[in-house]
């Protein structure tokens, strides 16, 4: 005889309630939300599955979530708006029947741009870059999931934790990944000291070509050129450019100009969203038809 776990695994289909009961497993716990009116769930849950502090985690997903559904996670920026930036892509969850996941990464646990963007500092040894594995094998097996990869969003310091991430962690299990909108990038030149370049970076030097053969594309605001207060204005950051797009070039053309250097495969390209400026919202369309476009329309 089948449990209910098997039988609603055999149909393939969970209901909203259904995967709220489900999510209080495996270090898993928090509320759902919707209306008649909409076609997407919103749930905040809490993570604690992993050796580091309790995560807030604002989910968006359809109503109706099948093992086959993807999983997407959205980086937050600076300002640690998990919620809004789960918010801004919930049309988009609903549009290409997708979950999206937007983990918060607190400043008092993940202090200043070391601590959250560039996963160097942790609490008690576990680090922001730690966290992600081990919520999507958690994600998986609470919601019924297939998927043996997930798909990877970050919009200005969510770009920046993006692209490091794929640098810091090359066996992570990331299908594909989306970094729009960084104030500032790890430039992939030898000589250029970290958090900047790669001289004296926390990765094996094999990292940077393992790195470039991942699907990563590099989506900027074609508008984003404003010089406004949260944009880096380090020496090393003006150094890359006077405003996002051009810092966003120069970091791809870098990137483009090693692994050629060094004969590595290079899966990146770069992408504009046209009319768009420093907005997640405005781009989550543009980043969403990126990484979820196989999928019917």
């Amino acid at each position: 005889m089948k449990d209910g776990r098997t039988e609603r695994r055999s149909a393939g289909r969970r209901t909203a309630v259904q995967g709220l009961a489900a999510s209080l497993a495996l270090g898993l716990g928090g509320r759902a939300s919707w209306s008649e009116t909409e076609a997407v769930v919103r749930r905040e849950i809490m993570f604690d599955a992993w050796d580091g502090p309790a995560l807030p985690v604002a989910l968006a997903h359809p109503r109706t979530i099948t093992a086959a559904t993807p999983l997407l996670f959205v980086m937050h920026g600076v300002a640690r708006g998990a919620r809004g930036y789960r918010d801004a892509w919930a049309a988009e969850a609903a549009r290409w029947g997708a979950i999206v996941a937007a983990p918060k990464f607190s400043s008092p646990d993940f202090p200043k741009a070391e601590g959250y963007q560039l996963g160097d500092l942790g609490v008690n040894g576990a680090r922001s870059h730690d966290a992600i594995e081990p919520l999507f094998d958690a994600l998986k097996s609470a919601l019924g999931l297939d998927a043996e990869r997930y798909l990877l969003f970050g919009h200005s310091a969510g770009a920046q934790f993006a692209h490091r991430f794929l640098f810091r962690r090359p066996a992570a299990r990331v299908s594909a990944a989306v970094a729009a909108n960084a104030g500032w990038w790890l430039r992939p030149i030898p000589d250029i000291p970290y958090p900047y370049g790669l001289d004296g970076a926390p990765y094996e030097p094999a990292h940077a070509a393992r790195a470039f053969a991942r699907p990563l594309t590099v989506l900027l605001g074609a508008e984003d050129r404003r010089r406004d207060g949260s944009l880096r204005q380090t020496a090393q950051a003006e150094a890359q450019g006077p405003h996002r797009v051009a810092r966003g070039q120069a970091f791809f053309a870098a990137a483009k100009a090693l692994a050629e250097a060094e004969g590595a495969p290079f899966a990146w390209r770069l992408a504009y969203a046209e009319g768009v400026g420093h907005s997640n919202r405005a781009i989550a369309p543009f980043a969403a038809r990126i990484l979820l476009g196989d999928r019917a329309d």
